[in-house]
């Protein structure tokens, strides 16, 4: 059970740093205009 937490919590990790980078990215081009 814990090792199944485990990788729900890296995978809950992953696409939050997914969402975090794909906001930055919209963020830098809002900054070019």
């Amino acid at each position: 059970m814990a090792a199944f937490l485990i990788l729900t919590f890296a995978a809950d990790g992953t696409l939050i740093t997914a969402l975090g980078n794909a906001f930055g990215d919209i963020a830098d081009d809002l900054d070019a205009f």
